[in-house]
């Protein structure tokens, strides 16, 4: 996978890590690696981001709640 910046709509560059689909695989993959805060943390990064996908932002956030669900019950 190239690091390269790529070019967003409007022209400018921008880091694969500043993209919101990439952030949430990310996420999973922080998830199944048993890194739940860096799983929760990048999830909330991707929906949070102006440019995320508006037909996702439901399946992004039910992730977000199973990623703090796990998160929380580690924690007990």
């Amino acid at each position: 996978m190239s690091k390269r910046p790529t070019s967003d709509p409007s022209g400018r560059k921008r880091s694969p890590r500043q993209d919101p689909t990439y952030l949430t695989v990310l996420a999973l993959a922080y998830f199944r690696a048993g890194s739940l805060e860096k799983a929760v943390a990048t999830q909330k990064q991707a929906v949070e981001s102006p440019r995320f996908p508006p037909g996702y932002r439901d399946e992004a956030l039910q992730q977000l709640h199973e990623f703090e669900v796990a998160l929380a019950a580690r924690k007990r």
